[in-house]
Parts: structure tokens; sequence; C-alpha cells
């Protein structure tokens, strides 16, 4: 994939941290490529003039990183500190949890998104610590004076070509992923396009016409995973994205999920994240 494809900008209205997210999508399937789901959901510009220290459970989130001043040090799942320094883009993959320690008068200018492919897979979950974009005086000063000047539909335009440049690095483990689960691809888009409590496998069964236990067979032999645990895993993923942007309450996430009953949420989600909403919240409310 060419890395300086134009991406189509699918919303690029008023974005503030309270409004829906923006999306974008770029699509070369049909030519060899992959195909990236982009969304937007919230970015800002953190000065912090003291050091601070935070920890990230498993974040369900994508972060990218430009630091116009200052620098960070990162820990991934436990391993080696990892410095974030200014002149370069990073990439936090999602799923992978970490510590950092923000230097005293660091500017950072950060960004969380969603990136999935066509059928609703993330694409960066899985991959391995730190990837890097040595961007260049020229490249950064853009994103943040684009950004910070308002220039909405430019600096979306930018972003996105960033996540096609991160993904385009990826693309080996990307592509090798879609043809495997290819034969997958029409029940992991129905499980990602319909709330998650509403999707059960007896009910796919039924829509996709096929006996339950064949169907189950026949999922975790392609996806190694049983389906049944695909779909509790795809509900808490979406309940952490959810969390993770701040600007619905948690109820309201439940009912977007469509439980009838907050509590069933709650028990749902702490036996599956290790830890409440509220605390996982919390966790993740930082930069």
């Amino acid at each position: 994939m060419a890395a300086e494809a134009i991406p189509t900008v699918i919303d690029a209205k008023h974005h503030p941290q309270t409004s829906p997210p923006v999306l974008f999508s770029y699509d070369a399937a049909d030519s060899g490529g992959i195909s990236v789901r982009t969304e937007l959901l919230t970015h800002g510009i953190h000065h912090r003039p003291k050091q601070e220290r935070f920890n990230h459970p498993r974040p369900a989130i994508n972060r990218i990183f430009l630091f116009a001043k200052g620098y960070a040090d990162i820990t991934v799942n436990g391993g080696s500190a990892i410095r974030l320094a200014p002149k370069r883009i990073h990439l936090v993959p999602m799923n992978q949890s970490f510590r950092v320690t923000y230097s005293a008068g660091s500017v950072l200018c950060f960004f969380h998104l969603a990136v999935t492919d066509r059928i609703g897979m993330p694409i960066f979950s899985g991959l391995d610590g730190i990837p890097v974009l040595d961007c260049g005086q020229a490249l950064a000063e853009d994103v943040i004076m684009l950004r910070t000047a308002d220039n909405r539909l430019r600096w979306h335009a930018l972003l996105f070509d960033i996540v096609l440049r991160f993904a385009a690095a990826a693309q080996p483990a990307i592509t090798d992923r879609a043809i495997r689960i290819e034969p997958l691809s029409d029940i992991i888009a129905y499980i990602h396009a319909h709330p998650y409590a509403d999707c059960t496998v007896d009910g796919l069964a039924r829509i996709f016409r096929t006996p339950r236990h064949a169907l189950s067979k026949r999922f975790r032999r392609i996806a190694g995973i049983p389906l049944k645990k695909y779909i509790a895993e795809a509900q808490v993923q979406k309940a952490k994205e959810m969390l993770s942007t701040g600007t619905m309450s948690i109820e309201s996430i439940a009912e977007t999920l469509h439980y009838q009953h907050t509590p069933y949420f709650y028990r749902f989600f702490k036996r599956a994240a290790g830890m409440t909403p509220a605390a996982y919240r919390d966790a993740q409310l930082t930069s």
C-alpha cells in the first residue's frame, strides 16, 4: 500500500472531544492492499508543568503521540523503558499494558484512535513495542500547527496518512490474518455490526443456517478462538473503547450494548477485564 495514497474523509465536521468520532476509510483490498477504517475518538495537547506518571492496563484504543517539547519514558508489558522524544511520531498499540512517565515541562500532542479492517477486526492489536515514524521536524510541526490552527480537513487527512504509514509497515501480518479469516468474514462482520449482547452462538447458527456445533467448530478451527469467547472479547473491547473516550455514562454504555440492567454489565465487565467499568475509565482517562 502506498503511503502517499489519499484517504477518504467521511466526516470532517467540528470535533470537540464530546462529539461523535470523526471517521476515515481507505480500501485497497481489491488491488492486493489492505482496508483501514479509523475513528478519531479524542485528541488534544497536554502541557505538563511537572513530572507525571500513569499506568494504563490493556487500553482498548490506539494512541499516537507527538512531543512538541520534552519527552516521556514508557514501559510496555513490563519490558525495558523506551524514550518518546520530539521529531518522531509514536504509535502505542491497543491491548498493551503500559506505564508512562512524562517529563516536567513536556508538551504532548496526542490522538486516540480505533483502527480496524473492513470487517471490524482491530489492525494494530497484537503489535509489539512502540512503532515509530522518524518524521523529522517539518512533519511534526505540520501536525501540531494544523491542529492548533484548527484547519480540520488538512490535519485530519495528515493524521490518517500517518495511520496508513503505520499500517503499511504492518501490512504482511495484517494481510496474512485477513486471508486466514476470510471464510469467516460474513460472520465477523455481522457480529461487529450488531449489539454484542444480542449476538449468541445459537442466534448466529440460525442466521447463517448452520448447525450450532458445526459453526462453533469451524470458527475455532479457522480463527483459533471459540466463537462464544470471540463474541465476549469483542463486547468487552467495545465497552473499553467507549469507557476510554469519557463521553458516555456507564449506564449509557450498558444501554448501547443492549444490557437491560446496568448491574449485569458491571458483572460482565469485571469478570472479563478484572476491574469495574469505573476503575477502568479512571485508569484510561489520561493521554
